[in-house]
C-alpha cells in the first residue's frame, strides 16, 4: 500500500487563491505513509502486532531526500 491522499486535502490545502497546492499534499502523503504503522500478520491470517517504517522513534529523511520526490 502506497501513499493515500484523501480528497480533502485537495480542497483544505491550498495556496491563497483556492489552487490546490500539489507540492505540499504531496509531502504530507509521504510522512503519513511513513507513520502508518505496518501491520504484521501470524502464518494464519491473524494480526499479531505492528512496526514503524522506520527505524528509531522519529523519521529520518532530509530536505534534500524530500525534494528528490
Amino acid at each position: 500500500m502506497g501513499n493515500i491522499v484523501p480528497h480533502l486535502w485537495y480542497k483544505n490545502i491550498t495556496f491563497s487563491s483556492g489552487k490546490a497546492h500539489f507540492v505540499a499534499i504531496t509531502l504530507l502523503s509521504d510522512i503519513v505513509y511513513w507513520y502508518r504503522p505496518t501491520i504484521i500478520r501470524d502464518t494464519s491470517g491473524m494480526i499479531v502486532g505492528a512496526r514503524t517504517k522506520f527505524k528509531g522513534d522519529m523519521l529520518q529523511k532530509s530536505y534534500q531526500a524530500f525534494a528528490d520526490t
